[in-house]
């Protein structure tokens, strides 16, 4: 299995008012996810949140036009 990069993935999700409102926030919501990441493309960023030598596990794909950042992570300590 390839060895994938960590990174923090910041991007833009919908925001769900449930039930009676007087008000509304029209914000969406902003989020951050760490993973490996396993693709990027034109279309999608794709994160697993683990892995190991034979399978990965957890995949998230984002579509890129929600994507805000993407942030290598360098330097971990194994422990």
């Amino acid at each position: 299995m390839e060895n994938y990069p960590m990174v923090r993935v910041k991007w833009i999700d919908s925001t769900l008012h449930a039930g009676w409102v007087k008000e509304v926030d029209l914000d969406l919501s902003e989020c951050a996810s760490l993973g490996f990441l396993i693709n990027l493309s034109e279309d999608t960023v794709a994160i697993a949140m683990q892995h190991s030598e034979v399978s990965i596990g957890e995949v998230m794909v984002i579509p890129t036009s929600c994507v805000k950042e993407i942030m290598y992570l360098r330097g971990l300590r194994k422990a």
